[in-house]
């Protein structure tokens, strides 16, 4: 719509305005400064003119907004579409400047404005404001637009180049797998169909070129198409939106229009959510929140597993595992804003994690006492907690670093897991074999403290000779 090219003159036409107001004061030449002014106050009026005559024709086409901002998500996908089309061919390239981190920062904010976009357009379509509600079908639909162009980046941007360059040949192996499978009567094809007797020599057989097609050619497709097509769907739900939104502005008296935009809001956040979650260290973030979740289930079967190593060698293990995964947290909370990096860490901490629940296991297994033996399994399960949090909260820092208190949240997070650790190793320090025999000892020696550094006072009524016999 016009309206949308002449709000943004109007800005930097008013910041201009400003700026000749300020520095005509300043200019020496008396003819100059007459014309400044002059200009700039012309140049005053034409917006303030321009800015009635938007509000005018917002009035007057306030439903086009609505089709307009319909028109442009429906020309995203077939943006989407094109994009697709040259992964598909190992043919999309960055732009000059694009990075790994630039567009995945990109994408998490300009996903945080959809969000912000949507909700202002949810509330104007509940309230019935056309007004509002075009402004904020404008402003979803240009966030939409920008979120595109992060999809676009992130998809050329991938570091898994080898990937993409394997897909692409793969792509044209199934080119040609489909034009032999179309002819009719031609010698490829009966080659390809022709089965042969016989029997092969006695080793692994080569992966025949048909095989190689249907087992790996749709993988490296579904591989490629994630980001794009979580964005497609993105697509799709704000396209159901826009229109719910108009259904509720033409009805305003229909009982379920809140019911409906809600449920809409709904699937557009999920959209987003899932859309994000493609970003290169999220997917590997999430395989190592669901690794750290299934070995924490072992802990409620109560079964612990047999070692021939001796306590103390276990102790020694307890220890460098607990080192190995506090250095592990610490490496997640330095990654955060590297896709890549996290990616590594993540999987790193998972491994960590693993290793420390392994040897806790083993030492929870020689435990006799069971009363410690149920300490240990509620710290590990403590571990496992703080774990899974610093991941998520890693997660959502690597999507929007800009977030209020995220790097606040992260820290926070980080100390979690290492005072859970140094309680852990606590616990299981202190059930070691005649550890309790020597603590209580140690008390024992302890509490005859205040007798040594009071020799002088009495302990009992008995007399010098009586404590000799």
């Amino acid at each position: 719509m016009f309206s949308f090219p002449s709000e943004l003159i109007r800005w930097p036409g008013a910041r201009v305005v400003q700026s000749a107001r300020a520095v005509v004061p300043t200019v020496a030449d008396q003819s100059s400064a007459v014309q400044l002014n002059h200009s700039s106050q012309q140049l005053g009026t034409a917006l303030g003119d321009l800015r009635s005559a938007v509000n005018r024709a917002r009035e007057a086409c306030g439903g086009l907004e609505l089709d307009s901002a319909a028109d442009l998500i429906r020309s995203l996908k077939l943006e989407l579409e094109a994009f697709h089309r040259a992964a598909e061919r190992a043919q999309l390239r960055p732009l000059p400047g694009e990075t790994a981190e630039s567009t995945s920062l990109q994408l998490g904010s300009t996903s945080k404005n959809v969000g912000f976009a949507m909700a202002q357009l949810l509330s104007a379509a509940a309230q019935g404001n056309e007004n509002y509600t075009g402004i904020a079908a404008r402003n979803t639909s240009t966030s939409l637009k920008d979120l595109t162009k992060a999809v676009r980046g992130v998809a050329a941007t991938t570091n898994n180049r080898d990937t993409q360059y394997k897909y692409g040949k793969e792509w044209e192996y199934m080119r040609w797998y489909g034009h032999v499978m179309r002819i009719e009567e031609k010698m490829s094809k009966i080659m390809m169909e022709m089965k042969y007797e016989g029997k092969r020599l006695q080793r692994r057989p080569r992966k025949i070129w048909e095989k190689q097609i249907t087992e790996t050619g749709w993988k490296q497709l579904i591989v490629m198409r994630t980001i794009i097509n979580s964005a497609d769907a993105v697509m799709d739900r704000s396209l159901i939106l826009i229109e719910e939104a108009w259904e509720a502005l033409q009805n305003p008296d229909r009982p379920n229009n809140a019911q409906n935009l809600a449920q809409v809001a709904k699937d557009v956040s999920q959209a987003l959510n899932k859309c994000v979650g493609c970003l290169p260290g999220q997917k590997d973030v999430d395989e190592s929140i669901n690794s750290i979740s299934d070995a924490s289930q072992i802990l409620a079967t109560g079964e612990f597993p047999h070692t021939n190593k001796s306590y103390g060698q276990l102790q020694q293990e307890l220890n460098s595992a607990a080192a190995h995964l506090n250095d592990a947290s610490s490496d997640v909370v330095s990654s955060v804003r590297s896709p890549t990096q996290l990616a590594t860490t993540s999987r790193n901490f998972s491994s960590a994690f693993g290793d420390l629940m392994g040897v806790s296991m083993e030492m929870a297994g020689q435990t006799k006492d069971v009363e410690v033996q149920g300490q240990m399994v509620v710290s590990l399960k403590n571990v496992s907690m703080v774990s899974s949090t610093l991941l998520v909260t890693a997660k959502s820092v690597a999507a929007d670093p800009s977030a209020p208190n995220a790097k606040n949240q992260l820290a926070a997070a980080a100390r979690a897991v290492t005072d859970s650790i140094n309680y852990l190793v606590d616990v299981c320090t202190s059930a070691a074999p005649g550890q309790k025999e020597c603590d209580n000892a140690i008390r024992n020696i302890q509490s005859m403290r205040p007798l040594l550094e009071n020799p002088n006072e009495p302990v009992n009524e008995a007399t010098y000779f009586e404590c000799l016999d």
